[in-house]
């Protein structure tokens, strides 16, 4: 399938946008705190980036006025990024120069008439014009071949000096590609055989394969514990290019002329054949799974090839798999000749289970959307009936999935010639001239970058749940300032301030990087592997090259991640020295919240006068000089907060001071009377109550009041008081919950430097 930005971005390290993706600085990235500023993480996108499966507002417009002043709406149009027609990536090895790979990419385009549009560090972008190869028929190239032997005879016994020399480069160019012969002519002559020579045309044929555009880039793939270079290429269409193109600059995404015609590459417009049924086959076998699901599908032998004793059990058995290879040329002419199914079953061959799946699946592949769909209607159609984008299905994109091999096979073929690519370790050592004596640093800062993008992600994971612990407790401070602001207020009080949050950065930071560039443990994974590529007899040459690679690339990933831990576990101690600053700071201020209010008493008039009106209360309660009563009792308490209650069917208030609740209800509504019933907040625990789910009587959630009663054998918990009331039961339970923390906790345990920062916490020294 045609992968989109978003999967490719979180797989590959160093990425950088392709034509008509979102760059530097969009929604795709991510910002991360780095201690000395703020550090690009371009993995892990957030999903913002501009995707085909989103909608647009249909009826979001932009109006323009013309030349003769007359106003018009249109609809406003946002171009999605452009998809790849094919996507391939190529494996490179990691000791040569990222110039290197990139002049042989350069080599390439340049060999094949393209155009480059951007070249910068390990990204390359080109416009490859579009070209005529012919299409050897049966018979022709023999015939061809014979008449070139003899001109050049001829021109032998003439003695003609010019007319030699050119059929001698005829002579060799078709020498070089006679191994080619047979499939081209196979491939190209098949419908020959059924039009008859009264049909075929006279003069050579040709087939036109369109231009498109190249973008190149040399990235980092992380697969276990180990870190692949590979070369991600990817074919686009160039309308699609030039569709978006307004937002790149600087580029010429114009077709580039095309190519003079190639007579002489009999093979190449076969293998280009064989490359797009390759990627047919496997794009219908992906559709296919997608359809089925978990069912699963069998595939049967057709009654017209097979015998009535054939079985696909004993065709498998006689042919093997690498006799599968030759034996798909003649398959298409085994089902295209026969005029009816009965005929010469004796003299074809029985079919195999390499050659019955593939004619299975082509036959019930589905056609696919073209990833130049602009409707997003058409294309949400497709691609439900489709399961997916599958240029290689698309009778639009098939063409330059095509017209691409010849590019693909040309870069391979020089990346091979310059013992570039992953496979040359096989013929060149690693660290051996002309290869580099360590790994390439445009290798190992990509991997340092992937490496860091897995410590940023555990990072924000873990401090996450810090910093959700520390909202909690700063949004339980907030609902504390919103239920005694009425009682400031009644009281004519000023109430405190909230703390001044402090920034992370303010907080000190002990990790200092060593060893720049890579750190110390990087720079000593180098120095080993550079050190026993040199000694000889050594337990790194008795492993061969493949094996030293992935050894060095482990240790040079395994010397990043234990410094990311090093730096990781220093960042989140500093996180927490933030998270319990805030915690304490957040504790002192409901501290000095109730604080203000409580000694208010005999300084302020209406908090005086209040705490009078309490005390009268107080002396009717029925409990009054209990043993709790008198531990937990204060002449001079000041309600902190006065609401409506409901008990039973009984409207009343309640009163709550920092160390009592007091409940005054009516027992006869008009005639008068009431009840009062006092509480020590140390002594009750408060159990919240769901809401009733009657019809009849539907009441808000409710409160109980619980106290321990002391048994023979066991202790248990027996309900003395339950109310519902006015401020919600949620918000009455934290209010009571804070109060009994303040009244538990030691005042001096919490001190603060000068600056504001936490400096003693539980009787310890942070630093």
């Amino acid at each position: 399938e045609a992968p989109k930005s978003k999967r490719l971005r979180a797989l590959f390290s160093g990425w950088s946008p392709g034509p008509g993706e979102q760059h530097e600085g969009g929604n795709g990235e991510r910002l991360a705190d780095s201690g000395d500023g703020r550090q690009r993480v371009m993995a892990y996108s957030s999903g913002t980036n501009a995707d085909l499966d989103q909608t647009l507002d249909d009826d979001a417009s932009e109006e323009f006025t013309d030349i003769d002043g007359t106003q018009y709406s249109v609809p406003s149009y946002r171009p999605t990024e452009p998809l790849p027609v094919r996507t391939v990536a190529i494996r490179c090895r990691p000791d040569v120069l990222c110039g290197s790979v990139m002049d042989a990419l350069t080599t390439s385009v340049e060999r094949l008439g393209g155009e480059i549009t951007k070249r910068q560090g390990g990204h390359l972008r080109a416009v490859l014009p579009g070209r005529k190869l012919r299409i050897w028929l049966p018979g022709e190239w023999e015939r061809e071949n014979s008449r070139i032997r003899e001109d050049f005879s001829e021109a032998s016994k003439d003695g003609s000096d010019e007319f030699q020399a050119k059929t001698e480069y005829e002579l060799v160019q078709h020498d070089d590609a006679i191994g080619h012969e047979d499939g081209a002519s196979v491939s190209s002559g098949i419908s020959t055989l059924f039009l008859g020579s009264k049909s075929r045309r006279k003069g050579p044929k040709f087939a036109s394969l369109p231009p498109y555009v190249v973008d190149a880039q040399l990235l980092t793939k992380k697969v276990g514990k180990e870190c692949q270079r590979q070369i991600l290429v990817r074919i686009y269409r160039i309308h699609d290019i030039r569709r978006v193109s307004l937002d790149v600059e600087g580029e010429v995404l114009d077709a580039a002329t095309p190519m003079e015609v190639e007579q002489h590459s009999v093979g190449t417009h076969a293998e280009c054949e064989r490359s797009v049924n390759a990627l047919r086959e496997a794009a219908a076998l992906v559709q296919r799974i997608k359809a089925v699901g978990a069912t699963g599908f069998s595939i049967e032998p057709p009654q017209s090839i097979l015998t009535d004793d054939a079985t696909i059990s004993s065709v498998s058995s006689s042919m093997s798999y690498l006799k599968s290879i030759s034996d798909a040329v003649y398959s298409p002419i085994t089902y295209l000749t026969s005029s009816s199914p009965a005929a010469n079953v004796s003299s074809r061959r029985p079919l195999t289970v390499i050659e019955l799946m593939s004619s299975e699946l082509l036959r019930k592949a589905i056609s696919s959307p073209s990833v130049g769909t602009t409707s997003r209607s058409a294309l949400r159609a497709a691609k439900q009936k489709s399961y997916g984008i599958y240029p290689a299905l698309s009778r639009e994109d098939s063409p330059l999935v095509k017209a691409s091999w010849v590019f693909l096979k040309d870069c391979i073929g020089e990346l091979d010639s310059r013992c570039l690519s992953y496979t040359s370790l096989g013929i060149q050592p690693l660290f051996q001239y002309p290869a580099l004596p360590t790994l390439d640093a445009h290798f190992i800062n990509q991997i340092k970058a992937l490496c860091r993008e897995s410590m940023i992600v555990s990072l924000i994971k873990a401090a996450s749940d810090l910093e959700v612990y520390a909202r909690e407790f700063e949004v339980s401070t907030g609902n504390l300032d919103q239920i005694l602001r009425p009682t400031y207020e009644s009281y004519k009080l000023a109430p405190p301030r909230l703390p001044t949050p402090v920034p992370l950065t303010a907080y000190p930071l002990d990790y200092h990087e060593t060893s720049p560039p890579w750190g110390p443990h990087v720079k000593e994974a180098l120095e080993s592997a550079s050190a026993s590529s040199n000694e000889e007899g050594g337990v790194q040459s008795q492993l061969s090259s493949f094996e030293q690679s992935a050894k060095v690339i482990s240790s040079v990933v395994a010397g990043f991640q234990r410094q990311n831990d090093m730096e990781q576990g220093a960042r989140l101690g500093r996180k927490n020295l933030q998270v319990m600053d805030r915690l304490a700071k957040m504790q002192s201020h409901k501290r000095d919240s109730i604080a203000r209010i409580r000694d208010s008493y005999g300084e302020n008039y209406l908090a005086t006068s209040a705490a009078d009106d309490f005390h009268s209360l107080r002396n009717k309660s029925k409990n009054i000089g209990s043993l709790t009563d008198r531990i937990h009792a204060s002449p001079n308490e000041v309600p902190l907060l006065i609401c409506n209650v409901l008990v039973g069917n009984a409207a009343g208030t309640c009163y709550v001071t920092h160390s009592h609740l007091l409940f005054n209800t009516q027992l006869v509504p008009i005639l008068g009377g009431n009840r009062v019933n006092l509480f020590s907040i140390m002594d009750v625990d408060v159990t919240i109550h769901a809401p009733s789910k009657s019809l009849l009587s539907p009441l808000p959630a409710s409160i109980s009041l619980t106290t321990a009663v002391f048994g023979n054998k066991s202790t248990t918990r027996e309900e003395v008081y339950n109310f519902i009331p006015s401020i919600g039961a949620r918000r009455f339970a934290k209010f009571v919950e804070v109060l009994r923390d303040v009244a538990t906790e030691d005042p001096d345990a919490l001190k603060f430097s000068d600056r504001g920062g936490l400096l003693y916490m539980d009787n310890a020294e942070a630093t």
